[in-house]
C-alpha cells in the first residue's frame, strides 16, 4: 500500500537531515509497503500540518483489505492550509483521480468538498470502508447562461413540482435503491452528509437535496453541496418518465436564481453536455472553487424547506425578488416514495 510518513524536505527524492532544515516545507512522503518497502513513491509528495493519532497503522490495516488502494495516495486528516497545498500537488503532478481517506469525520469531509474533492466512498471489508476524495482531471460543469432546456421538457415540467432540502433520508434511499451495487453512499458517509446538512455551513460547505414530485409521489431528485456560489451535485435518481430531466432544468434556474455562478457536475455524461455543460480542466476548476471558498460563506438557496413549487414556474422564472416568497410556516413534509420504476438516470 501507499502509506504516509511526514518528513521535511526541499522536493521529491530528498530528505536528508541537512535539506530538511533549509527548506522548513513539511510534507506527505509517500511510500511503497511491500517487498520494496524502502523506496519512495516520489511522485506523490502531499502537505500536512499534523498527524492524526494511529493514522499510518489505521491506513496500512485498510489497505491490507483493499488491494486497489496500492496504488492511490492517501490523505490523511489535516488542517486546511494544508489540504489547500494537498489539492494543488494532486491537481499538478499526480495523473490519476482518486485518493482516499480513513477518517469520515464530517468537518474534514466538508475541508475536502471546499478543495474541489468528489467525496465518494468504497466498502474494504464487512464493517470498514475507505473515503475516496475523487480530484477529476477534467470537470464537467454548467455555467448558466451555457444552460438549455428544450421545449418538450418545458411542457412536461407543468406536471411536476420540485422542492429543495425537503426529503434528504427519502433521495438517498431512491439513490441507492435505484444504483444497486454500484452506489458508494455507504453509511459512515451518509452519516457525515447528514451531519453537514443539520449543521450551520463547515468549511463554507452546505448539503443540499433536490426533490421531484408526482403529485405527492417522490419521482426524482439529487444529493448536491454549495461551497460559496459553486454547487456541485454528488449523485441522484430517477423512476418516472422524464421526471431526471425536468428535475435538473428546473435545479439549473433554481441556482441561477439565487445567485450561484457554476453547477459542478462531476464527470461527463451525454445528458450533462445535453444541459450545456462543458468541461473544464481541473487546474481551472480549482481557481474557481478557491474563489468561491474565499468568499467565506454559502450563497443561500433562495425557497429551501419551504412548500414545493410548480416546475414549470421554476423554469421559467427570471426574478427571484418576484418568484421566491418568505418560507411558509406549514412546508409541506416529504410525501411518499413511488414504487420501483427501471428507468436510469445517474449523476
Amino acid at each position: 500500500m501507499f502509506l504516509i510518513t511526514a518528513a521535511t524536505v526541499s522536493g521529491p527524492g530528498k530528505s536528508s537531515a541537512a535539506e530538511s532544515k533549509s527548506s522548513g516545507e513539511e510534507v506527505i512522503r509517500v511510500t511503497v509497503s511491500s517487498k520494496e518497502e524502502s523506496k519512495p513513491a516520489s511522485r506523490y509528495w502531499l502537505p500536512v500540518s499534523r498527524r492524526e493519532e494511529n493514522a499510518e497503522e489505521s491506513s496500512r490495516r485498510i489497505a491490507r483489505s483493499c488491494p486497489w488502494l496500492e496504488g492511490v495516495p492517501f490523505i490523511e486528516r489535516c488542517d486546511e492550509a494544508s489540504l489547500e497545498r494537498v489539492a494543488r500537488l494532486i491537481a499538478s503532478r499526480y495523473g490519476g483521480e482518486f485518493c482516499w481517506a480513513s477518517s469520515f469525520e464530517p468537518g474534514f469531509i466538508a475541508a475536502l468538498m471546499s478543495h474541489g474533492f468528489l467525496t465518494m466512498a468504497q466498502r474494504v471489508a464487512a464493517d470498514t470502508y475507505a473515503l475516496l476524495p475523487k480530484l477529476h482531471r477534467q470537470r464537467c460543469a454548467l455555467r448558466f447562461e451555457d444552460r438549455r432546456a428544450p421545449r418538450s421538457i418545458r411542457r412536461k415540467a407543468k406536471h411536476f413540482r420540485v422542492s429543495c432540502d425537503a426529503a434528504f433520508d427519502a433521495v438517498v434511499k431512491g439513490i441507492s435503491r435505484q444504483h444497486g451495487d454500484e452506489c458508494w453512499l455507504y453509511p459512515p458517509l451518509v452519516a457525515a452528509f447528514r451531519a453537514i446538512l443539520e449543521s450551520p455551513p463547515m468549511s463554507c460547505v452546505r448539503v443540499h437535496t433536490f426533490e421531484c414530485w408526482r403529485d405527492d409521489t417522490l419521482v426524482a431528485g439529487e444529493l448536491g453541496y454549495a461551497c460559496g456560489n459553486v454547487y456541485t451535485s454528488l449523485s441522484g435518481f430517477s423512476n418516472f418518465p422524464s421526471a431526471g430531466s425536468v428535475q435538473c432544468a428546473a435545479t439549473a434556474n433554481w441556482l441561477r436564481l439565487s445567485g450561484y455562478v457554476l453547477w459542478d457536475l462531476g464527470m461527463e455524461l451525454p445528458y450533462k453536455i445535453a444541459m450545456g455543460a462543458t468541461n473544464m480542466p481541473r487546474q481551472e476548476f480549482l481557481r474557481i472553487v478557491t474563489t468561491a471558498r474565499a468568499r467565506g460563506d454559502t450563497v443561500p438557496i433562495l425557497g429551501a424547506s419551504t412548500s414545493a413549487l410548480n416546475a414549470r414556474d421554476v423554469l421559467d422564472a427570471d426574478d427571484p425578488a418576484r418568484f421566491f416568497v418568505a418560507p411558509c410556516p406549514e412546508a409541506s413534509s416529504a410525501p411518499s416514495e413511488s414504487p420501483d420504476d427501471p428507468s436510469p438516470r445517474g449523476v
